[in-house]
């Protein structure tokens, strides 16, 4: 499985080439790691890429684009997100995440409050970053009405991070010892998502 991903890599010249379309080819090279991994499921989960979520902030309506997410048929609720800020904010991507993290909060419970279902009080969603970097972002009620109201929960948020680093190595899909460390840890990745 992981030699039909690193031969699937051939986008990545492509990525030097042409620097404009840089994102677009990692989120297709990270759909593709996805769905060859087995996150894909036609009849249960979808990997998307683009995917738009509502935000509400201090009550106004804004919208958060996840790079690529897995979306559950069934109740269209989102479970992961990877997000790529090599172009867009390439030092401080947490920010980012979280946000569309709780976007997602904030969008899954509409889901669940439209089939009749409760809303949940804390959800967790792993995430994958910039340069292979996995978390694991709680997401409480009372975070999102802070979010929402303006304001600053009285409860500390911890966020969980595990970066892939390889020894000697830069820490870039281009390089093959990273590659396959990196690929390594997205199939122990997918256990994970599974009990979350």
């Amino acid at each position: 499985m992981v030699r039909i991903v690193c031969g699937a890599t051939n986008g990545l010249e492509l990525l030097s080439a042409e620097r404009g379309s840089r994102e677009a080819y990692i989120d297709e090279f990270a759909r593709t790691i996805l769905t060859v991994i087995g996150f894909d499921d036609e009849r249960e989960s979808a990997v998307c890429v683009r995917h738009h979520n509502p935000l509400l902030i201090r009550g106004e309506k804004r919208s958060v684009e996840v790079n690529i997410c897995l979306m559950d048929w069934s109740t269209e609720m989102v479970y992961i997100i990877q997000e790529n800020k090599t172009m867009r904010n390439p030092h401080d991507p947490e920010q980012q995440l979280i946000a569309e993290a709780i976007a997602i909060f904030q969008n899954n419970n509409n889901i669940r409050q439209e089939k009749g279902l409760d809303p949940l009080d804390k959800m967790t969603l792993p995430m994958v970053g910039t340069r292979v970097t996995f978390y694991l972002v709680p997401v409480t009620d009372e975070l999102n009405n802070a979010v929402v109201y303006g304001t600053y929960p009285e409860s500390e948020t911890k966020v969980r991070k595990c970066q892939c680093k390889v020894d000697g190595v830069d820490g870039c899909m281009e390089d093959p010892v990273y590659r396959t460390r990196a690929l390594q840890q997205y199939i122990a990745f997918k256990d994970l998502v599974k009990s979350y």
